[in-house]
């Protein structure tokens, strides 16, 4: 039984370890802090289908790992949308700041 616990709390240490580190690299700015920034993208994130109570946090952890692959420091979200019962998407503009 201590087997099988140990397991789930590697995969969930080892899983939410890359989630992390995308919050490291891309920070959140309102659109009023944007100073010094070029445009780069558009990012979109979305929970899934499935049904989740932190379906806005999973959403814009999605959206925030997009800005990082385009080399962005920091995002401005646009609109969160709830698109069912528990899920939804995060929209924003990825930017990168000096």
């Amino acid at each position: 039984m201590t087997s099988i616990t140990s397991r789930v709390i590697a995969t969930l240490i080892f899983v939410g370890v890359p989630m992390s580190n995308v919050n490291a690299k891309v920070k959140e700015l309102l659109r009023s802090e944007v100073n010094d920034c070029q445009f780069l993208a558009d990012v979109k994130g979305s929970s899934g289908y499935g049904k989740d109570v932190n379906w806005r946090q999973i959403a814009k952890e999605y959206a925030l790992k997009k800005a990082d692959s385009v080399g962005a420091t920091h995002v401005v979200w646009t609109s969160i949308k709830e698109l069912g019962v528990l899920n939804g998407e995060a929209n924003g503009i990825a930017y990168r700041c000096n």
